[in-house]
């Protein structure tokens, strides 16, 4: 059953290969990340993928 994941650090090494892996599960992802830019290359249809700044 597809799931809405949020990943914190998304656009990490980790995040970036959990977001994939998840993406290609079937979940709705909400990716928030430091640099977005770098998930923009993972190019996957349900990956929603926002700034955010913790600090």
């Amino acid at each position: 059953m597809p799931q809405r994941i949020l990943v914190l650090g998304a656009s990490g090494y980790i995040g970036q290969h959990l977001v994939h892996t998840l993406s290609q599960q079937g979940h709705q992802i909400l990716a928030a990340a430091r640099h977005v830019d770098r998930l923009a290359k993972l190019q996957l249809a349900n990956v929603s993928c926002h700034k955010v700044d913790l600090n």
